[in-house]
């Protein structure tokens, strides 16, 4: 299952208490839309991606962060190159 924990954060700290099974496995991320990316407006459907390039329907870039437990390892991930 996915949540979102809270939609349209600009700026600050953000703290979330997350509860995850003792056994098996799980993920928890953060995104967050690149500037400039033209993701359009807040609330407006970003398209299926089947809009021609130009459209203003292309979806967003994203940066994401995340971490989780996979057969006993915990694993960090991140989309940023550097």
């Amino acid at each position: 299952p996915c949540v979102l924990g809270r939609e349209g954060v600009t700026g600050g700290r953000r703290c979330w208490d997350v509860q995850v099974a003792p056994e098996g496995s799980w993920a928890l991320g953060v995104a967050r839309e690149t500037p400039g990316s033209g993701a359009g407006t807040p609330g407006k459907p970003l398209g299926n991606g089947t809009e021609p390039p130009g459209s203003g329907a292309e979806p967003p870039e994203w940066e994401l962060w995340s971490m989780g437990l996979c057969q006993g390892q915990f694993w960090a991930l991140t989309s940023l190159e550097r």
